[in-house]
């Protein structure tokens, strides 16, 4: 859903703003701006909705291999739980955290280094996706503009 949605509105936004800064066009005029410009759009667009899926794609596949089901909530303190263990502290180690007995998992229990883990399977989830996007959006492109072509004439 996020790849899908963001990704095509994103590759749109990109497209006209491109067409228009380095090109000097309208993008709604004929032609709509080179393939390049398309590619370059279609590339970022995929780079910032893998940097904001990824976090989600961690979460997702790990609870896959999960062999009871959990929420999300109890996958991600175990996530949590386990990268802090991998830095040497844990949930209680603050001072101005709860009791240290407490494992109940709050907002305010999140630091800056719980997160960076998310998005450890970005360079990943990036080189399955990047290849894939420019390619769907060329392609897209090029066939809506030959279906185009083909009602216009006739």
């Amino acid at each position: 859903l996020v790849f899908g949605s963001f990704g095509f509105g994103a590759t749109e936004l990109f497209r006209r703003v491109f067409t228009a800064f380095f090109l000097n066009q309208d993008a709604n005029a004929s032609g709509g701006g080179s393939e390049l410009v398309l590619l370059g759009a279609a590339a970022l667009a995929c780079i910032l909705t893998s940097a904001v899926a990824t976090p989600f794609e961690m979460m997702r596949v790990r609870s896959m291999g999960l062999v009871e089901s959990k929420g999300w909530k109890d996958v991600l303190v175990e996530f949590l739980g386990e990268k802090r263990e991998a830095r040497g502290s844990s949930i209680g180690d603050r001072s101005d955290k709860r009791q240290s007995g407490n494992k109940e998992f709050g907002l305010s229990d999140i630091e800056v280094q719980d997160l960076k883990p998310l998005w450890g399977g970005f360079g990943p989830t990036l080189s399955r996706e990047l290849p894939f996007a420019v390619v769907k959006f060329w392609a897209f492109d090029v066939i809506a503009k030959l279906f185009l072509s083909v009602i216009n004439s006739g």
